[in-house]
């Protein structure tokens, strides 16, 4: 029974310290390498979010975190990609495509160079 009332105790506890939370997502990305030669590779790194519902004043990373993996799924290289452009997409090179006017998209691309 003690614990019974414990736990409804702690329960109404957190309940009354619950606070709205609001956040902005990402709602796409991209990454992509290219062979250089030598052992040498250029990788991109795409991130694209709302500008509408996007929390006000928020940067992107700078450097983004990205990781090289094995093919046993171990962490090879934990790599910092330099921030190197941002802008804002008013169109998209596909005529299938119809963008909505109540759409906004903030992209950024990091690039970087690894061996």
């Amino acid at each position: 029974m003690q614990l019974v009332r414990s736990f409804l105790a702690m329960l109404s506890f957190l309940i009354l310290f619950v606070a709205p939370s609001m956040a902005s997502h990402i709602v796409g990305g991209s990454i992509s390498y290219r062979c250089l030669g030598n052992d040498q590779y250029e990788i991109t790194v795409g991130v694209f979010r709302d500008c509408f519902n996007a929390t006000p004043g928020a940067d992107f990373d700078d450097p983004a975190s990205i990781g090289i993996f094995d093919r046993a799924g171990l962490l090879v290289a934990d790599l910092r990609v330099p921030f190197v452009s941002e802008d804002t997409l008013t169109t998209i090179p596909n005529e299938c495509l119809m963008i909505p006017g109540n759409v906004c998209v903030n992209t950024t691309t990091y690039v970087t160079t690894v061996e």
